[in-house]
Parts: structure tokens; C-alpha cells; sequence
């Protein structure tokens, strides 16, 4: 699982990872990712059919998306394309109308939901949220209003941990660590509904936040795993 995909690099914040249910290894296996990335097109169908109104990129009304999924220490473990479930590990040209941006977008929303712990699930919605230019009280995740009277909690983390090639200039390495902060919807930790420990993060990109997020928690779900740590079951 070496295959270096090329892209064009450019300069964005990118996405973070999902996790495992062995509960002995405490983080995903390369099968385990792949198990979640194979759900990103019966996912992506899901939310195309029941919630088209998130879609705001296509007229048709259709979306299309790159889902990755990391373990907890950033290594990338699978990637596919919603729309023609394409494997962004083995291939380095596809038929899939996604954007090829989101390729790295999603990889790095799986690893920004590293910020979350066994205790506590962060998704990169409430990163970005929490790094907002002012703040509405308390310091928490998930403040949805701002009064201009100061950076929130993690303002600026954007610039702390940008996307890193791993092996050559412009691409991404299957089997390799990734990172980079995303501070927008999309990126969802993946917890084992056990031991409700985390074990990695998964990532959307390609349409709307809110259809990014609406993907990723559709694919864990329908992997069999949890989006958090007091959940039992997906």
C-alpha cells in the first residue's frame, strides 16, 4: 500500500482520519479503513437521496465525494471516490467527477479529528468553530455565534499543522503519515462502540460542509463504527 498518488499542490487547508473496533490494537487496521472507505458510496447515495438540499455544487443535485479514512497516528489507510468508488491507493488516474482537491481536503479532516480523545469527540466542525476570530463565552466546542470581542479557544491552529507530502513534492502515500488542520465540517473521529476508545478519523470532501459531514458519519455508521466515545452502538 505504497501508491503515491500526484495532485496539483496548492495552498489549502486540508482534512482528518477515522478508527478501529479491534480493541486490542486501539487503532484502525488498513482493513478497518478500508471497510469504512468502501461505505463512502452507498453513504454518498444515502445523502443524495434524502438530504439533496445540502448538495450546492452540482445542478443535478448530485454529489460526489473522496472519503479517507487515517488511524490515530495520521497514517493514511484508505481512500475512495464516492461516485465510481474508485481506490485512490491502487490508481493515479480515475473516471470519478470528484474534485480532485478533495482528495487531500478529506485526508486532512480525518487526521484534524485527532484533536478529540477517549473522553471527548472533536470533529473538524467544532475545530473550526473553536478557531474562530471571536468568541461567545465559555471555552467549549461548538460555539455557533460570535460577538467580535476575541479569538475563540484555538484561533490560528490552522497555520499550526499544515498538509505535509510525505515522499516527493506533490501527492500523498497510502501506509504514510498525513497532516494538516481543517477548520470546516467533514472530518469525524471514529471510535471502536466497545472500548470506546478512539481509533482514528475519517474525512469527506467534495460538496457543502454540511453534505461532507452528513457522508462521513453515514460511512462509519454503516461500517459498524461509533462517532463517539458514549455511543454503544453506530
Amino acid at each position: 500500500m505504497k501508491t503515491m498518488h500526484k495532485v496539483i499542490p496548492l495552498a489549502v487547508v486540508v482534512t482528518f482520519a477515522f478508527g478501529s473496533s479491534a480493541v486490542r490494537a486501539q487503532r484502525l487496521t488498513e482493513d478497518q479503513g478500508e471497510r469504512i472507505a468502501k461505505q463512502c458510496q452507498p453513504a454518498a447515495n444515502f445523502v443524495n437521496g434524502i438530504t439533496p438540499s445540502l448538495i450546492k455544487f452540482r445542478t443535478s443535485g448530485k454529489g460526489a465525494w473522496w472519503c479517507a479514512v487515517t488511524d490515530r497516528e495520521g497514517t493514511l489507510l484508505a481512500i475512495r471516490s464516492s461516485d465510481t468508488n474508485e481506490d485512490g491507493c491502487k490508481e493515479d488516474e480515475f473516471a470519478s467527477d470528484a474534485a480532485r482537491l478533495s482528495e487531500l481536503i478529506a485526508i486532512a479532516k480525518a487526521w484534524t479529528t485527532s484533536f478529540s480523545n477517549n473522553e471527548v469527540a472533536v470533529d473538524s466542525r467544532g475545530v473550526g468553530l473553536a478557531s474562530r476570530i471571536d468568541d461567545n463565552g465559555p471555552e467549549t466546542f461548538g460555539n455557533t455565534k460570535g460577538d467580535n470581542n476575541g479569538p475563540a479557544t484555538l484561533w490560528g491552529v490552522w497555520a499550526t499543522n499544515l498538509f505535509r507530502y510525505t515522499e516527493r513534492e506533490n501527492g500523498y502515500t497510502c501506509g504514510k503519515r498525513h497532516f494538516g488542520v481543517v477548520a470546516f465540517a467533514g472530518g469525524v473521529p471514529v471510535y471502536d462502540c466497545k472500548s470506546h476508545k478512539l481509533i482514528g478519523g475519517a474525512g469527506a470532501s467534495g460538496d457543502s460542509v454540511d453534505a461532507d459531514d452528513a457522508v462521513t458519519r453515514r460511512a462509519i455508521k454503516l461500517a459498524k463504527f461509533c462517532a463517539s466515545p458514549t455511543q454503544t452502538t453506530p
